[in-house]
């Protein structure tokens, strides 16, 4: 009956083969430190003559005694390299804590809240009420991109006074409309340029077409001048 590789023992770096698995393995059945010791110093010679382009490398030969000692789940009582102190144990990452944020009101993003907790550290009240209506503005412009109903002022002043957490509020008659007002398109200037120098070049146009139509019919007023006297 055959045997599969994946009801085989695991292979911790697949790069070096199962025969280096199973040497290493084998390694740990050996009761004597001394000969466990010569053992582990050939397996690791044979490692580096699989690879001899390798050996011209910086601290390969720790890299290999650290491969080691990883294929042999770290459970070898051997004597290591003076430069390898770390490898003897078994290495954890350290626990990945994810930012734990709120849900509430997303659309406006995370970068107001961290403008009203600047806002919430000016000293000069008139800076502060500047800056202040600078992120009301931001806030119902935010808005209105991401709801197609119009938000009033009343609105944008109570979810402010939420995110601060009643520490600020946006003073009444502030004008926040500043960024989310639509720009209005720039009227005369290039544009009656164009228009003026449009109509002049459609006149000169008319101008050269009249001109033709005359030389044309002088040129058959001749023409038939010229048939008359013939006769």
């Amino acid at each position: 009956m055959a045997i599969y590789n994946t009801q085989k023992d695991k292979l911790f770096i697949r790069e070096y083969g199962r025969n280096t698995q199973n040497l290493i393995n084998h390694a740990k059945s050996i009761a004597d430190k001394s000969e466990r010791q010569k053992y582990l110093e050939e397996v690791v010679r044979l490692i580096i003559s699989m690879h001899p382009y390798t050996r011209n490398v910086d601290n390969y030969r720790l890299k290999v005694w650290s491969h080691v000692l990883k294929m042999a789940d770290y459970d070898l009582d051997v004597d290591l390299p003076d430069n390898l102190p770390d490898a003897r144990l078994r290495r954890k990452p350290d626990k990945m804590y994810y930012p734990i944020k709120s849900r509430r009101m997303r659309h406006y993003g995370k970068n107001v809240k961290t403008m009203i907790e600047k806002a919430k550290l000016m000293e000069d009240p008139e800076q502060q009420a500047a800056y202040i209506a600078i992120i009301g503005s931001y806030m119902k412009m935010s808005y209105k991109s991401w709801n197609r109903e119009n938000v009033s002022d009343e609105v944008i002043a109570q979810e402010f006074a939420k995110i601060s957490e009643g520490e600020l509020q946006i003073p009444e008659g502030t004008n926040i409309d500043t960024l989310s007002s639509p720009r209005k398109k720039k009227t005369g200037g290039n544009n009656s340029n164009y228009k003026s120098n449009k109509k002049s070049n459609s006149k000169s146009g008319s101008n050269k077409k009249m001109h033709k139509s005359k030389n044309a019919k002088k040129r058959h007023s001749n023409n038939k001048n010229i048939r008359n006297k013939n006769r």
